[in-house]
């Protein structure tokens, strides 16, 4: 699942780069750069729920006071501290960003998230929910259903948002139980994976016509791919697993590096914006992945934001 992960992060931060320089204008439609984000954008974030709603049993078995407070202290600390900071940095910036943001925005982010961190606002909604439920499957499969048919509704804001992704998240807390015979038949997750990735591509390859019900199915064919072609690389990119353990820390700091160089390079008067997507992903993922190598070396992950405390490597793949 750590490898997911990674594969995940890797694509959050490069979709992120690129619709930043999208947005400024740095790339015509002729390189493809919305082909690309649709298919990024259409089932990374569902990955990430997924992948949390599959642990969300196994959290239970520490009690409710030591699951209230792990959520504070990876999902809700992090999502104040880190949107302080960006909303302090954004403001700062000026004109320099794509999107300004007031200082004024920080008193409402109790309501209102700013830039990616409606992921993690959407994220502990999610895990109060399954709190209260005691991630029921009749009540997680009911509400599962009631997000699905809630998702043509058209309404906006944050709630109608997270409801989306609930669908994602109910999944993977319906499927935990059974996460750990999911590594133990290679051949048929390499058949069923290279399915799915086969019917994920087609479906973008055809042209279908977007809608509620195809967007559904193009994310769970995307979680499928890349989930079990997951299972069948995790021991040999184990370099994937380090990044899906230092996700969250990628998460939140991966757009003050990728968004600085890309100021740089507007201040230096550069061009070259093929080189700086590709550079700005790698610092992106590499700059906060050392950040958070150095937090842990001095026990600081968790203090920092950073997320949970990390574990080795090896304890992600049973």
């Amino acid at each position: 699942m750590d490898t997911a992960r990674g594969i995940g992060i890797i694509l959050v931060v490069y979709g992120h780069t690129l619709r930043g320089q999208v947005t400024s204008g740095a790339f015509s439609p002729n390189w493809r750069a919305g082909v690309q984000d649709d298919v990024i954008y259409s089932f990374h974030m569902p990955l990430f729920f997924f992948l949390a709603g599959l642990f969300v049993k196994k959290s239970f078995m520490r009690g409710s006071m030591p699951f209230i407070r792990d959520k504070a202290l990876t999902i809700v600390y992090p999502y104040f501290l880190w949107s302080i900071i960006s909303i302090i940095l954004n403001a700062t910036a000026g004109h320099a960003v794509n999107n300004a943001l007031p200082l004024r925005a920080i008193l409402t982010l109790w309501a209102e998230p700013v830039l990616q961190y409606w992921f993690l606002y959407a994220l502990f909604l999610f895990q109060m929910v399954t709190f209260f439920t005691r991630a029921n499957v009749w009540l997680t499969l009911i509400l599962s259903l009631i997000s699905a048919v809630g998702i043509s509704s058209g309404l906006r804001g944050i709630i109608p948002l997270a409801s989306y992704y609930y669908v994602f998240f109910g999944l993977g807390v319906l499927v935990g139980p059974s996460v750990g015979t999911f590594s133990s038949a290679y051949v048929r997750v390499g058949l069923l994976t290279a399915l799915a990735g086969v019917l994920f591509g087609l479906s973008f390859i055809a042209k279908i016509p977007d809608s509620p019900g195809i967007e559904l199915v193009r994310a769970f064919l995307g979680i499928a791919a890349t989930v079990g072609g997951s299972i069948l690389v995790a021991r040999r990119a184990r370099w994937l697993a380090q990044l899906g353990m230092a996700s969250m820390a990628i998460f939140v700091l991966h757009t003050v590096f990728s968004s600085g160089l890309r100021m740089a390079f507007k201040l230096a008067h550069l061009s070259d914006y093929l080189s700086l997507l590709l550079l700005s992903t790698i610092l992106g993922l590499a700059a906060p992945y050392f950040i958070w190598i150095i937090a842990r070396r001095f026990n600081l992950v968790a203090a920092l934001g950073l997320g949970a405390a990390p574990r080795r490597v090896s304890e992600a793949h049973p």
